[in-house]
This record gives structure tokens, sequence and C-alpha cells, in this order.
């Protein structure tokens, strides 16, 4: 009937409120939008819970004007967990993103040479890898079906692991290096030691290496703009001038302001050049251009 008409619409289409965090709000044409694993915009909730939505990507007349669904931190992931996510809309994810063959986010060591990666395919239902980036050679069977079966397990490993248990993370870790490549799951897990080693001076250098492979990560498999891209371009900046032998060198705040910059102009995209986020990054690129 019509009320349950009502229910459905309210459920599926509102949006989580700006100052209530039980509430939930409506809008008259936003909440129609629909969803993209790689959104022409994004949106924040403005003064007086006003809502500011921004494109940030040249949008030609009549084109379709797209926001994600999902959390960043779940953008980041592979297509099945994103489509797994999407479910709880209703609905079968067939985005731009999705329907592309190679899922770049899931990739694999070659079990034959070790040294490239085999990215997971997909075609209808039927997943595969394909063959090695770099000896060509194809996966077979069985070492498809082994690897594959790595990654669920790794997949409920994430779901249990204590952010805190650092000791774990890095086990898991050392182990997930043996089976991934280029994998969102060594992304998470990696993220998690950053924010951990960086606030130990020993392990700054450390922290400093993961930051880069994280950054060079998201460049590969997700690199509009984002406040993870922006944070991700932050982070190693701010490891530049934390890190290291003292006094820094010029050539040192230089590459730290490169950073911040690029950092900068991803926030900018996002929220504008006076919004918050954006004024933090431009003040820490023009102190470390002028230490430079």
């Amino acid at each position: 009937g019509l009320y349950h008409k009502m229910l459905v619409s309210w459920r599926y289409n509102a949006f989580a409120h700006g100052s209530e965090s039980d509430g939930l709000v409506m809008y008259n044409r936003i909440s129609m939008m629909a969803h993209s694993c790689s959104a022409t915009c994004c949106w924040q909730y403005g003064p007086d819970d006003t809502f500011v939505l921004r494109s940030r990507v040249t949008l030609e007349p009549g084109a379709e004007i797209t926001v994600s669904y999902l959390e960043e931190d779940d953008l980041i992931k592979g297509t099945d967990i994103r489509r797994q996510k999407l479910e709880m809309w209703r609905f079968w994810c067939a985005c731009d993103r999705c329907q592309l063959e190679v899922d770049v986010t899931r990739g694999f060591a070659c079990p034959k040479c070790m040294a490239g990666v085999c990215f997971v395919a997909r075609t209808g239902s039927t997943e595969r890898m394909i063959p090695c980036n770099v000896c060509y050679a194809p996966v077979r069977k069985e070492d498809q079906e082994e690897l594959m079966g790595y990654e669920k397990q790794y997949y409920d490993v994430l779901e249990g692991i204590e952010k805190e248990d650092i000791p774990r993370i890095e086990e898991v870790r050392g182990c997930a290096l043996q089976c991934f490549k280029q994998h969102w799951v060594v992304y998470q897990l990696e993220q998690w030691l950053i924010e951990k080693y960086r606030r130990d001076d020993q392990l700054l250098t450390e922290a400093l290496l993961l930051a880069q492979r994280a950054l060079g990560f998201l460049t590969e498999t997700s690199p509009w703009a984002s406040h993870t891209l922006a944070s991700a371009y932050e982070t190693v900046g701010e490891l530049l001038l934390t890190s290291g032998p003292k006094p820094l060198r010029k050539e040192r705040y230089r590459e730290a302001a490169s950073y911040f910059e690029r950092g900068y102009r991803v926030m900018s995209a996002i929220c504008g050049d006076e919004g918050d986020g954006a004024l933090v990054l431009r003040s820490k690129w023009a102190n470390a251009q002028q230490k430079g």
C-alpha cells in the first residue's frame, strides 16, 4: 500500500542527518540521485545543515549526476565487496566502474614468477585471473581456486582483527604479501600500521614507506578526488618532514610541499578553496614551500 511505499522510499533514499547522529533527511531532487562507485559528484553538509553538492569531474550538459552511497573506505575495495555492500539498497551495481572487466584492486602475485601481478577479471557472473603482466603466464585453474580461497579467508580475518593488535596485523600483512601484489586487503592492513607507526619516532621511516605504497595503490586504483586521496598526499608530506635525519635538507621541504600541494588540489575539488580541509593543506604547503 501507500504507507509501505513511503517507508521504502524513506529507507532507501534518505541521507544521514548533518547534526542529528540518529536522524535521516530526504531532499526533493538530491535523494533521487543514482549511485556510482566512481561518482561524478561528492557532497557534504554546510552551515545550518545545508546540502552542498560539488562536481569532481567536468560534466557535459545533460550528463547524469551521481554520488556514492558507500563510505570512502568501502570504495577502495573490490567490485565483489562493493556490490555485496550495495545489496542493502536492493540493487546490483552496474556502474561504469563495476562493469570494468578487470578489477585492479584485486591483484595476486603470479604463482609462476612471483614478480608480476595477475588481476581478477569478470565476465558476467564468472571470475577468472588474467595472465601475469610480467611473464605472461596464464594462471592454472587449481592455482586460481587456491588463491581466491585465500582471499576469502583474508576477508574474514579483516572483519575480526583488532585495530590495535599491531603484532597480529604485522603477521597477517607478512602472509598477505606472499599472496597479493596490488590488493585492497594489503592496503587496509598497511593503513592500520601507518596510524600506529607514525606515533613512534623509531618507526617513522617505515611509516613513510608504507604511506608511499598506500598512495601508489590509490593513484592506480581510485585516482579521483576524495578525502582518502587528499589524506594520503597529506600523510606522505607530513612523514617526509618528521622522518629522516635532522636538520632537514631544503630538497626534503620542497618534496613535502609538492605532496601538500597535490593534497590541497584534491581537497579543493571536494570542499572548495576555502573549505576547512583545503585551508589546512594550503597552510602546510605554504610553510614547507617557505622552508624549501
